[in-house]
């Protein structure tokens, strides 16, 4: 094959005008990709974030949907204990209710309550919870933002109503459930303890 030297000329010019055209991106399309990119990253960061917030008023309100559930079963020991301890003998006014205040919305109890010494503590003033030894107790421990109150009420004059509020704002939960609602971080429950024969 013969080549003419004029169209090898022009093979090597067409060569460098390619090469002259390619020569990189301006600064508008630096800037645009930029801002792209910048826009995106904000996007990810605020995710991500928004996730762990979540997560952490997930993990609160479940903690206190269980510290709520564990109030009245705490109450419900004392009433099932003083139960054993009327049949055993050794609870000699034979009240089911022997260490349950009266009508009283101040009320708190933990794991530490001893039964068949203590009353249910009334006429508290601080309900706040502190973490011992992985535990949530009212003496002693670490600060959280965790608050129980009991209310133990009388129920037709044979039982107690007992209503367990909890809080996770760092205040003493409220006396009206009325007020009491997710969106105050605040959970209640109640149940109605009879005087039972077994």
């Amino acid at each position: 094959m013969i080549f003419s030297i004029p169209a090898m000329f022009k093979k090597n010019k067409l060569k460098k005008a390619y090469l002259v055209k390619k020569q990189g991106f301006s600064i508008m399309e630096v800037m645009l990709a930029a801002a792209v990119l910048t826009i995106g990253l904000v996007a990810v960061i605020a995710l991500i974030s928004s996730s762990i917030r979540n997560s952490a008023n997930s993990r609160d309100q479940i903690i206190a949907t269980d510290l709520m559930q564990e109030g009245l079963e705490l109450v419900r020991n004392v009433r099932d204990n003083n139960q054993a301890q009327i049949f055993g003998g050794s609870l000699e006014t034979g009240k089911v209710f022997e260490y349950f205040p009266n009508d009283n919305t101040a009320c708190k109890i933990d794991k530490n309550f001893g039964y068949g010494i203590d009353k249910i503590d009334y006429d508290a003033t601080d309900f706040s919870l502190k973490l011992n030894n992985n535990f949530y107790e009212h003496t002693s421990g670490t600060s959280t933002k965790f608050s129980r109150r009991i209310i133990i009420e009388d129920f037709n004059g044979t039982g107690r109503k007992i209503t367990s509020i909890v809080t996770w704002n760092s205040t003493n939960p409220p006396i009206l459930t009325t007020t009491c609602n997710i969106a105050n971080k605040c959970v209640w429950a109640e149940t109605i303890l009879t005087d039972r024969e077994i």
